[in-house]
């Protein structure tokens, strides 16, 4: 898979948490706040494979890690991907650490 690729499924994962903004649910078996949980893991994994493809499509190793040290909220060892990962869950209904999604209640 290619950067440009990668870079595709991210938007399309965003765009999907988009559209959870506008509705009640994605899904018939999982609740909003369980959607943009999984949505936000997929995009967040999503920033974090673009960088290791651009690595190994010859993009300077010192280039990508000059980006992730300029994005510490995705990429540091306390960013949100780490986190969520290897700590705990985001609850994104009820932190809103984006102000991107808010829901009725």
């Amino acid at each position: 898979m290619s950067v440009n690729e990668k870079l595709d499924e991210a938007k399309f994962f965003l765009e999907m948490f988009h559209t959870l903004e506008k509705r009640e649910s994605l899904t018939y078996d999982f609740k909003i706040q369980e959607e943009a949980s999984f949505l936000l893991s997929a995009i967040l994994n999503s920033f974090y494979s673009v960088t290791e493809i651009a690595k190994d499509d010859g993009i300077r190793r010192t280039d990508v890690d000059n980006f992730k040290n300029s994005h510490p909220l995705f990429y540091s060892g306390s960013g949100i991907r780490w986190v969520k990962k290897h700590y705990s869950s985001c609850k994104t209904y009820k932190s809103r650490p984006f102000g991107l999604y808010s829901t009725k209640g």
